[in-house]
């Protein structure tokens, strides 16, 4: 007996210290609130100075040529790659280019053929979501708008609004910027993103997102887009990262999404679900 009630007593007390010990690990969305405002009430570290005394190395005359020649073909080969890009009317509509949404037609003298009345230079597309976040163990409610575009295939538009909200309050979020194409295929697509960020309600600051976005369209009817990059201030700065697995009707897009934003240790971690339409 005596055996036993020892055992029981060990066990009661590690279930205690565990309870104990883990307790910060129940976090909400006020606490990922309180943590940025933590960040932004703490004073701006004092810059060291540069030594004057380290001069900047000088490139050769033949060495400044050389980065200005490959500069040049780097940027003619992205404005002959991206100029020429078209894009059919939505995601698998035609399958006789053998093509799920983008193509390229270097000769762009032909490029208004009449046997390819469809195909265009401009493309845009909305998405609509809504579902759940967890902040460690505790968990609200979310929902979000997207709105992306091409504009004569080089250069894109990237607005998004989010809302966060659960006992603790409301987070929204707006991002409004733009898309920098560098490669455009089916198989594998890259943007640099680059854009404003605001938040307000629950903390309130400013500043801007880079990062990149990587799409794909492997085979009928599926997608996969691919998000990731920072959300910077003179305070603050939070990593973010996405996911989106979408399926294709004619212009209609159903899609299951993951999205995350962290801030040290804390991290809100977005499922969602939703409708997209392309056109």
């Amino acid at each position: 007996m005596g055996r036993n009630h020892r055992t029981r007593t060990i066990v009661c007390f590690l279930l205690i210290f565990t309870v104990l010990s883990t307790s910060s690990l129940f976090a909400d969305l006020g606490d990922f609130g309180d943590a940025v405002k933590e960040d932004q009430e703490e004073e701006p570290d004092e810059e060291e100075e540069e030594s004057d005394d380290i001069d900047d190395d000088e490139l050769s005359e033949s060495e400044a040529e050389l980065m200005a020649f490959l500069f040049d073909i780097t940027i003619g080969l992205w404005m002959m790659h991206n100029l020429s890009a078209w894009y059919t009317p939505y995601p698998y509509s035609v399958d006789s280019f053998s093509t799920s949404y983008v193509g390229h037609n270097y000769n762009l003298l032909d490029y208004f053929d009449a046997a390819r009345p469809d195909l265009k230079q401009n493309r845009m597309s909305f998405y609509l979501s809504g579902g759940a976040f967890l902040i460690d163990m505790e968990y609200g409610y979310t929902a979000s708008f997207r709105m992306t575009s091409k504009i004569l295939a080089a250069f894109g538009t990237d607005l998004e609004y989010r809302w966060w909200g659960d006992e603790s309050g409301n987070l929204h979020f707006l991002r409004t910027g733009g898309l920098l194409p560098i490669v455009q295929t089916d198989f594998f697509s890259l943007d640099l993103a680059m854009a404003g960020a605001f938040f307000f309600d629950l903390f309130t600051f400013s500043g801007f997102t880079f990062g990149a976005v990587i799409s794909t369209y492997p085979f009928r009817p599926l997608s996969l887009e691919f998000r990731g990059g920072g959300i910077f201030s003179s305070t603050v700065n939070l990593g973010e990262i996405g996911v989106k697995i979408g399926i294709h009707f004619n212009r209609f897009e159903f899609f299951l999404g993951y999205y995350g934003l962290s801030h040290t240790d804390m991290t809100i971690h977005v499922f969602d679900a939703g409708i997209g339409m392309h056109f």
